[in-house]
């Protein structure tokens, strides 16, 4: 040990840094204290070696914003900061990654601010990285696109190469999805989106704890059309960089960069290759990042193509709407298995915004083999643009069998032996729940029947202990929580009929009887709101429900929504035409909202159906107690009036009250209060407070001017549920 000296000294301390630096490269984490361990009598030269290289080298993982990881010493003491390179002053360090620093500088010559990227030539440990970096300068210097950043000059100073680029003020993707990440709940992504490139840098850097329950900002639709234009944007440079036929190889969100008015660029092409070129990249070394590589660069990494660039922009995509990346392990290794063997989870379980199209087209970029996937960026574009104008895609969506032949083709001896085993135990299952299910139902029918029967002769407390006697052995059959529902009706107890009602639709959700029912039992207990929602959902499924568009009509009624009611009567009236009830109903809605011609035309309509009392009734009160004094006309009330209670042998308490107030309208104040009076006496227990306040003003020789309570005479279909 003490004889290593002189040139074999360096040789073991360059050794000790390129173990060091291909770790990096491979991306794993290599523990400096675990290395130094092997070389003690050099451990200091080689940690101030290694310090060295964190400073200015490596593969940079973005332009203006590295991730946070690959720091490994305060910016603040780069050595290079107010130094000169040839024509530029550098000013700041931007970041650092594994091959190269990217330094905010000033080009002295033309005085403007450029992204300075620079790589020193010191060291054998740096040939590999050096060689990559030249080959970068390259190629961006053979491209020209409004989405891919720009290169001004490339240049050596002493031990140092660089090239200057395009500076930038923005934030890249990767930044931009952390904040995502890391925003309340009630946020938008779409305006975290927008405060990233207003400050030009990440928001909500502090991560929210798992006991905080924050899933991150909403990802509302305005984020996603955003996110597709920053994908199409860049799928468009791909497409250029491929028809120049250079590739990528590193598409990633942290290789996304956002100017501050929304455009994206296309940075670091560390990576990339000449589709004609012999990669540097030695066989089986693997490159690129895990989460977004495509299968063949794991395999055959020599081998790749244009397609491998589609599928790592799906990967970017993939996790721009989702928040979560297609394949993602505890290791790398297991991440590297995940984008071999195993499909991306459809991205709409993550976000259920998303529509179909894009699980389909976000899904067939990601396929395994690339000749199932889209063979260019150009036709990722299209397919994007469709879903985003609405036209249809040229991607399929898989078949079941397809899907089924991709994983047994993986598995076929472990899926064999599996679906053997589940498909004995699911004829058994079967077999067994076949044998069951027909015991049941034929127990559970039996009691139905005998709860019908008392139904039918109106012991409805017998028949509710058979209906649930069976709905205990047929928990599923929503006719018998119907029929317990009518029991319940039946005996006024109405919060046990509604629970019964609902029960049903929960089972048999287009139960349009169960809704009806619903509906009635809310409007019994003038929990209006409530019988017009169950009302429209017996409407929805079964549209010549007249029963329900009675009720319907009539909630609107009570609630004093009287246009809705117009609309309302007016389906009745369609459906049913011979009721005198609806034109009146009808007539006195225009009454309350001021249509009073179209209110004398209704109740004339309903005498014209039928001449019964009702409709004489109806016209009587409104020519004797019309809010507008040119409408009011007591004949007319007193004559309509007269032939209800004629039609009735005055016996019914609503038209004497009727011909009260036509008589009240004439001036004749005894006769009203003596009909009032009668029909006060027929009522018996009913009256109200207003027929009270009616006698009172005829006392008083005054009309009375409120509307007559037409409410209190119901249709009869409202009578009960059974009819």
């Amino acid at each position: 040990m003490a004889g290593r000296t002189g040139k074999n000294q360096e040789k073991i301390i360059e050794q000790a840094v390129q173990q060091f630096i291909d770790a990096q490269l491979q991306g794993q984490e290599l523990n400096i204290d675990e290395l130094v361990k092997q070389y003690p009598e050099f451990e200091d030269q080689i940690r101030q070696r290694i310090r060295n290289l964190d400073k200015i080298n490596g593969l940079f993982a973005c332009l203006m914003q590295a991730d946070d990881s690959d720091f490994a010493a305060e910016l603040t003491e780069h050595s290079l900061v107010g130094q000169k390179l040839g024509d530029f002053e550098i000013l700041s360090l931007s970041g650092t990654g594994g091959m190269g620093a990217v330094f905010l500088a000033r080009q002295v010559s033309l005085d403007r601010e450029v992204a300075l990227k620079v790589i020193s030539s010191v060291g054998g440990a740096q040939a590999k990285n050096l060689d990559r970096f030249k080959r970068e300068s390259k190629v961006l210097a053979k491209i020209s696109h409004p989405n891919i950043v720009p290169i001004y000059e490339v240049g050596q100073h002493r031990p140092y190469f660089y090239f200057a680029m395009e500076y930038v003020k923005g934030v890249s993707l990767d930044k931009i999805l952390n904040s995502i990440r890391n925003a309340k709940p009630d946020d938008k992504a779409s305006d975290v989106i927008r405060k990233c490139l207003e400050i030009q840098d990440s928001v909500y850097n502090n991560n929210l704890s798992e006991d905080d329950g924050s899933k991150g900002a909403e990802i509302d639709t305005d984020y996603i059309v955003e996110i597709c234009r920053i994908i199409v944007s860049v799928a468009s440079a791909l497409d250029y960089a491929h028809n120049k036929g250079i590739l990528h190889r590193d598409i990633k969100p942290s290789n996304i960069l956002i100017a501050s008015d929304g455009t994206a660029k296309l940075v670091d092409f560390g990576l990339a290759k000449g589709q004609t070129q012999e990669t540097i990249t030695i066989k089986g070394e693997f490159f690129g990042t895990p989460n977004y590589v495509s299968p063949e660069q794991i395999r055959k990494p020599e081998t790749v193509d244009c397609r491998s660039d589609v599928f790592s922009l799906a990967a970017t995509y993939y996790e721009c709407l989702t928040l979560h990346p297609p394949f993602s392990g505890d290791t790398v290794n297991e991440t590297l298995t995940q984008v071999i063997s195993r499909e991306a989870v459809p991205p709409k379980k993550y976000c259920p915004r998303l529509s179909t199209d894009f699980n389909t087209v976000l899904l067939h970029a990601l396929e395994k083999s690339p000749e199932d996937r889209y063979q260019t960026a150009g036709d990722f574009v299209a397919d994007i643009r469709n879903i985003l104008e609405f036209k249809p895609i040229t991607a399929k969506r898989p078949s079941i069998t397809r899907r089924a032949y991709k994983t047994l083709r993986r598995n076929p001896l472990k899926i064999a032996v599996i679906g053997i085993s589940i498909l004995v135990i699911v004829l058994g299952y079967f077999a067994y729940s076949n044998f069951m299910q027909t015991r049941i139902k034929k127990i559970a029918n039996r009691k139905g029947i005998m709860g019908r029967h008392k139904v039918e002769v109106g012991e409805y407390s017998e028949a509710l202990a058979h209906f649930e006697e069976a709905v205990k052995v047929d928990t599923s059959n929503a006719g018998l929580y119907y029929d317990i529902g009518e029991c319940y009706y039946n005996l006024e107890r109405y919060e046990k009929a509604i629970e019964a009602y609902m029960q049903a639709v929960k089972i048999e959700p287009r139960h349009a009887s169960a809704y009806w029912s619903l509906g009635h039992c809310y409007q019994v207990t003038e929990q209006y709101q409530k019988a017009i929602d169950n009302y429209k959902q017996a409407i929805k499924f079964d549209p010549h429900n007249f029963r329900a568009q009675d009720g319907l009509a009539n909630s609107y009624v009570e609630l004093e929504c009287y246009e809705e009611a117009i609309e309302a009567f007016e389906q009745l009236i369609q459906m049913k035409t011979n009721d005198p009830l609806i034109f009146s109903y009808r007539g006195e809605a225009y009454n309350e909202l001021g249509y009073y011609e179209k209110a004398i035309e209704s109740f004339r309509q309903s005498i014209t159906t039928q001449n019964d009392a009702d409709s004489y009734h109806a016209l009587a009160c409104f020519y004797a107690t019309c809010p507008d004094s040119k409408f009011r006309d007591g004949n007319k009330a007193l004559e309509l009036a007269q032939q209800a209670c004629e039609m009735t042998n005055y016996k019914d308490a609503y038209c004497l009250s009727g011909l009260a107030a036509a008589y009240a309208e004439c001036g004749d104040f005894q006769k009203a209060i003596e009909y009032q009076e009668k029909g006060i006496t027929l009522i018996g227990k009913e009256i109200t407070e207003e027929w009270k306040k009616e006698l009172a003003a005829y006392q008083a020789g005054k009309p009375y001017r409120s509307k007559p309570d037409l409410s209190k005479r119901q249709h009869s279909v409202e009578a009960t549920p059974n009819n």
